[in-house]
């Protein structure tokens, strides 16, 4: 195992106000629409509806659900997952904590959201997963949508 060196307390605390200060400048407004897009996408999960997940992706969009899954494009995207929810009788994802590094200016930002899903297989098998979204976000038209998404497994039972 890597050792890993701390900052010290005053450079992490500098750090934080820092954070704190340029986030504060994110507009409710944007705020509020990677919100709803998150929810979007969780709700496009639980109501099986490719149409409004992948109403959530940019058309050059990646999404990498690690152990060498990657897609690129939104068209490969929307059929991976299409042909991954057969395996699924239902499923229930809910984004439990945000935050958000926004350039409202440049239309681009990145964020990590934790989420948590239970479902069914199709074999009747039952499942809770906990992970961590990383994203990146990019303003189409006036609108927020994924640019990437990349998928860290914390627990899966």
């Amino acid at each position: 195992m890597t050792a890993t060196k701390s900052l010290p307390f005053h450079k992490v605390r500098a750090f934080d106000e820092e954070r704190r200060k340029s986030m504060s400048k994110l507009s409710i407004e944007t705020e509020v629409a990677i919100r709803r897009l998150v929810d979007q996408y969780c709700d496009g999960v639980i109501r099986r509806d490719a149409n409004i997940w992948g109403a959530t992706w940019s058309t050059d969009a990646h999404w990498n659900l690690g152990m060498g899954r990657e897609v690129l494009g939104k068209t490969a995207i929307v059929e991976l997952w299409t042909s991954a929810m057969g395996a699924f009788n239902w499923t229930i994802q809910t984004a439990e904590h945000f935050s958000l590094d926004i350039n409202e200016e440049l239309g681009t930002g990145s964020g990590h959201v934790v989420v948590r899903e239970r479902y069914e297989r199709t074999d009747g098998v039952r499942g809770d997963l906990l992970a961590k979204y990383l994203d990146q976000y990019v303003r189409v038209d006036g609108e927020w949508l994924f640019a990437e998404r990349i998928l860290e497994i914390i627990e899966r039972k």
